[in-house]
């Protein structure tokens, strides 16, 4: 299973991408379990993505990586994850997401992080699209 890493230390959330999938016709989906830590809280939840949405997420981060300044949102079929990275020109990321978890709680997490994190990001989404979704494009 690929893993991709939102954040290493508390607030982090941790979306793996499970090896099974369907396909509607149009798009390959693919599982996802999304686990999320506050520090204080912990929460887990699944749903699933496409291999358009991690494309475009992997874009964006570049995008945010270069310029430092801009807003990006990323989020499962359901919405049952959904994060927002935000940057302000100067190196600082807020990181923002909200996870329904399996009792159907919302939760909402937010923290800062830095720009260094980005790159780690970036080629993670990356080989997730290269493990999951490539053979299946």
């Amino acid at each position: 299973m690929s893993s991709i890493n939102f954040g290493h230390h508390a607030p982090n959330c941790i979306l793996t991408i499970d090896s099974s999938g369907f396909s509607d016709g149009r798009l390959q989906w693919r599982g996802v379990s999304v686990k999320a830590n506050t520090g204080a809280f912990q929460g887990q939840t699944g749903d699933y993505i496409t291999i358009g949405q991690l494309e475009q997420l992997s874009t964006e981060l570049e995008s945010l990586y270069q310029s430092l300044k801009g807003k990006i949102e990323f989020g499962t079929l359901e919405d049952r994850f959904v994060m927002e990275l935000i940057g302000d020109g100067m190196g600082h990321i807020l990181l923002k997401f909200r996870l329904y978890d399996e009792i159907a709680r919302l939760e909402f997490f937010s923290g800062e992080l830095d720009q260094t994190f980005l790159p780690e990001l970036i080629n993670e989404v990356k080989e997730t699209i290269a493990e999951y979704f490539e053979e299946n494009k």
